[in-house]
């Protein structure tokens, strides 16, 4: 699944329209961790690189594959 990341310069990633910064790890933080964002919106942070990519995938499941929604009747 990692044939689609385009690596844009040193620590940016692109990913399905999405950017994916790499911060690596420093002495106040050990861990290199990943941060997804697309436009102004943010994602979180994650371990690795196949765990941000991985939701970004669910990003693109559909949870409901029924083509109408059910209604829930309104009490009067």
């Amino acid at each position: 699944m990692t044939a689609g990341i385009e690596q844009v310069s040193t620590h940016s990633f692109k990913y399905r329209n999405f950017q994916i910064i790499k911060l690596p790890a420093k002495a106040m933080n050990p861990v290199t961790r990943f941060h997804v964002q697309r436009d102004d919106n943010s994602f979180g942070l994650f371990d690795s690189m196949a765990e941000a990519t991985k939701y970004i995938d669910k990003l693109f499941v559909r949870s409901n594959p029924c083509p109408y929604i059910d209604e829930v009747p309104f009490h009067r």
